[in-house]
């Protein structure tokens, strides 16, 4: 089986200025706890209800703050996502191998 077999079609992406409440009800409409972030085409990180709850909520954020203001953007760095990058045309066993080579 080709990674392409097995990817998601349609990802929902917020970017890093999308206020947390857009956020939050994206992932109550998908039913999901988490969502990419990402700008111009690059994965920048991931933003969970978690996230929203703890760095949000808790910390006196409101729903107009950005999801960069909870560290939405927290795999920008620099080839970092890049090395995580897999062809679609690559057999999904090594696309595993390589996540598990490098978890970081």
């Amino acid at each position: 089986m080709k990674v392409s077999e097995t990817m998601a079609r349609g990802v929902r992406v917020v970017s890093p200025t999308t206020t947390l409440e857009v956020a939050a009800r994206a992932m109550a409409e998908l039913d999901a706890g988490a969502l990419p972030v990402g700008e111009n085409d690059r994965l920048l990180g991931m933003v969970t209800d978690r996230d929203i709850a703890v760095r949000g909520v808790a910390t006196g954020r409101g729903p107009d703050a950005p999801v960069r203001a909870v560290g939405g953007h927290e795999l920008d760095r620099g080839d970092r996502v890049a090395r995580q990058a897999v062809p679609a045309g690559e057999p999904a066993e090594s696309a595993a191998q390589r996540v598990a080579d490098h978890p970081d």
